[in-house]
Formats: structure tokens, sequence, C-alpha cells
């Protein structure tokens, strides 16, 4: 008879682990294979135990002795995913899969353990992913097993309560702190003063002033602006995702790149954005580079298959084809590129260190949303006017300036300056 922890009888065959979940071995007759069972709670595990050996010696459950994880993770992806899911999630799920199949794809869906996806996870850790990222694998991991278990080909679900503690996947570096940080005014007027006269000023103008993701800035179609009432209408995104499976479900031999417009994510993405005079200038300055483009290019759109189902949309390139996050990333890299070789130089006239800048089209979205808060407006406001579903996601990307702190404070310590001792 197993005991518990505590003592307590538990019953034959069953014991209980230092991590307090219980555990049963069923093994199969004639062989020294075994499977393990577990539950955090004691009447489930006798529970699945029964149904395990019910369908085992009758036919009933229909557990699955030799399928492994990767030939699952196909028929799964094939029956579930495919048909029913966008292509962005679709690349996700692959992307998240391929992370860690080397690790546990061989494994037979039935023997894998608690510890099996324990030691994914730690050979995830060693490689240096960040806990977002192992995560997304293990999400993915639990979908799986979860549904091979609903289906009957597994007596439980070993992710099932697996979780990952924050304390202990804290950055090895300041590195994920200062990809979260906003642009300072300063960092802001080196930055806009240098892309004045680059093509596309005006998409990044609207960024830092309307906190739209970039997806949703290259989506935009001239119908979605309302000039006349001040509002920017946001209701889809465009993304460049790779394609693994044709329209019938069946893998391509080499998977492919399209740049697709869909709807967000979240249904509160769809929204309206205010739009201010200066932003309103910004896009009518862009139509007007836009028509010029139109008129000197011959065969302008000819090559951006999106202009049929969106003839009218807002940033395109010279030549008329979609222009792109990926786009918008390598045209920041250029512009900081430029600004950086210039305060290399007068660094080394100047006998210093170069202060460097680091600025991607996401961090726009940061500093709007730091702006905002800084500015007085409430943080329900602000998650509206930028489509956060909640409220926490504003706080984690309000990124409060030294400055502005220094500005806030100096009026506590004006309000104060007589109270001292004597």
């Amino acid at each position: 008879m197993g005991k518990g922890i505590n003592g307590k009888e538990l019953g034959k065959g069953i014991r209980q682990r230092k991590d307090g979940r219980y555990e049963t071995r069923i093994y199969n007759q004639g062989t020294r294979k075994y499977v393990s069972l577990y539950a955090t709670n004691l009447q489930k595990l006798k529970k699945t135990r029964s149904a395990y050996l019910e369908g085992k010696s009758y036919g009933i459950a229909g557990y699955d002795l030799s399928i492994t994880v990767s030939q699952w993770y196909n028929k799964w992806m094939e029956l579930y995913v495919i048909h029913s899911k966008k292509n962005t999630t679709i690349n996700n799920y692959v992307n998240g899969y391929e992370r860690i199949r080397e690790y546990i794809g061989y494994f037979k869906m039935i023997e894998v353990k608690p510890d099996n996806i324990l030691s994914v996870i730690k050979s995830l850790r060693n490689e240096g992913y960040k806990r977002a990222t192992i995560v997304h694998s293990l999400t993915i991991l639990k979908l799986m097993f979860q549904k091979a278990f609903d289906s009957k080909m597994i007596p439980s679900n070993p992710v099932q309560d697996i979780k990952l503690p924050a304390r202990d996947y804290a950055p090895a570096s300041n590195d994920v702190e200062k990809d979260l940080q906003c642009i300072s005014v300063t960092q802001s007027e080196t930055f806009f003063k240098a892309c004045k006269d680059t093509r596309y000023y005006e998409l990044f103008y609207l960024l830092i002033h309307t906190g739209m993701r970039i997806g949703e800035a290259c989506a935009l179609t001239w119908t979605d602006i309302d000039f006349d009432n001040k509002l920017i209408h946001i209701n889809k995104t465009l993304n460049q995702v790779s394609i693994y499976y044709d329209n019938d479900g069946n893998p391509l031999p080499e998977h492919k790149f399209v740049i697709q417009i869909t709807t967000p994510k979240q249904t509160k993405s769809c929204r309206n954005v205010p739009l201010s005079e200066q932003v309103s200038e910004a896009l009518l300055m862009w139509k007007a580079k836009q028509t010029a483009d139109k008129k000197q290019c011959k065969h302008w759109g000819d090559e951006n298959s999106l202009l049929t189902m969106y003839p009218d949309l807002v940033f395109t390139t010279c030549n008329g084809k979609a222009y792109t996050p990926n786009d918008a990333s390598k045209e920041c890299r250029r512009i900081m590129d430029k600004i950086n070789a210039n305060e290399k130089k007068l660094a080394e006239l100047e006998k210093r260190m170069p202060v460097l800048l680091n600025i991607h089209p996401h961090m726009f979205r940061h500093t709007f949303i730091t702006r905002c808060i800084q500015s007085g407006i409430p943080a329900e406001t602000t998650a509206k006017i930028v489509g956060h579903a909640d409220i926490k996601m504003t706080h984690y990307y309000t990124h409060i300036e030294d400055e502005f702190m220094k500005k806030e404070y100096a009026k506590f310590s004006e309000n104060y300056t007589e109270e001292r001792g004597n």
C-alpha cells in the first residue's frame, strides 16, 4: 500500500511525489514497459486509472501505444488547426513546435511524463530563450496533449499542471528592459530630424502620435481615415507570414512567404483613434506623395495583389507594392545607422563614448502610451485608444521618463518646502 507525504494510506500502486502530485504505474502484460498516470487529486487519479484499465481491457478507450509526439503534431495540425486558424496562427504553431521537436518529437505520446516536459523547458532555457517564448511552445504542447486526451488516445495530459515560475526567468541582462523603453523627447527629436526628408517620415510620425501597431498602419486604407470627424478607423492588420500548407491542408515541399491583410487577433483592436490636426497634415502630405508616385510609375500597383480587395491602401512603395512591418524595421535601422555614424565621429572628436540610438517601430507605440499617461490621460482611456483588451497591458507598456519624474517630484517638493524641523 502506498503512502502520502503525511503518512496517509493511498491505495495499492499509488504514491505521492515530493511535488505533491499522485502517481500510479500500469505495466503492459509480458513486458517491462509501463504507463505513468499523474494527478494533483487522489480521487481523480483513481478514476483515470480505472478508465485506463477498462479501455485497455475492453478496447473502449482505444489508447494509442505507438504514435509519437511528432506524428500526433502532424495529425493534430491537419485535423484541428490548418482549416480553422489564420495563417498567422498556423505560422506561430509551426514555429513553436519546431523549437521543441528535437527534444520531445521522438517520444511515444503515451510514454510522455511531466518530467519529460520539464526537461524540454530546461533545454529551452539553457538555449537562452525568454520565458514568453518557452510559454508559447509549452502552450502548443498543452493543446496537442489535451486534444489527444479528449480523443482518448492517452490517459492523461502530462502538460496540464506544468507552470513556469516567473521569478526563475529573470532576464540575464538588461536587454529585455532596454527593448521595452520608450523613446525620450531628445531621441525622438534626433530621429525625426534625420528622417524629415526621407520617404516614410509621415508613417513614423503617425505611429508616434497615434500609438498604432505597425501592422495596423500598413493595413490602413484611405476610407479608414475620416478627416471630417477627425477619426482613424482601425479594423485590420497587415503581416507577412510563412505558408506551410496548401489550400487542401497538404504540407508544401518548401514554405513560402505571403503578405496578407486580416482582421485583428482581438476584438478590442478594432477601434477609433483620434486624429489630430498635425497627423491630418502628415497624412495629406503622404497622399500627395502617393498621387505623384501613381503619375510617375506607369505600372504602379501591378505587383500588389492586395489592391484587388484594398484598392486604396495608404502606405505603398513608389511602384505601388504593399509596405510591410519588415520594411519599416529596415527603414528604422537605415536611419539609425546614419545617426549613429555621425554620433561616433562626434564622440571621437570630443573624446567620449558615443551615445547610440536604437529604435524599432514598436517603440513608437510604447512612447505614445507613456506620453498619454504623462499627459494625464486616464489609463482606461489610453487602453481604448491603443486597443488593449486589458488595462494591465497599458501599465506594462508605460515607461515613465526620468525627466518627467523630476518635474512631478518638484511639485511635491515645492508644496512642502516649509515643512522643516527647528
